[in-house]
């Protein structure tokens, strides 16, 4: 995930997010990743509620985790990841 893990890191530095979320997005996009096998930009729509299921369902996370790590990965496709931008967004 090299660039795109320093771009992710970039804009949250812009925004003045905290280290530990940072920190936190960054291995929820990781684990996501991992679960997968594939880079992030080949993944949509499909695969996050997939995983997020899954973490509700088989790891038993609590409602207030999975809504965190969708912010994480929610922030990665909406702000890092060209996927899910248009150009004129700049």
């Amino acid at each position: 995930m090299g660039k795109l893990r320093e771009k992710m890191v970039m804009e949250m530095d812009l925004r003045n997010y905290s280290p530990r979320t940072i920190k936190s997005y960054i291995g929820y996009v990781a684990s996501f990743t991992k679960h997968f096998g594939k880079s992030p930009d080949r993944l949509g729509e499909t695969e996050i509620k997939s995983y997020l299921h899954y973490l509700l369902k088989a790891k038993q996370a609590s409602a207030s985790q999975v809504n965190v790590v969708h912010c994480g990965l929610k922030f990665f496709y909406t702000q890092t990841s060209y996927r899910y931008q248009s150009d004129k967004s700049f």
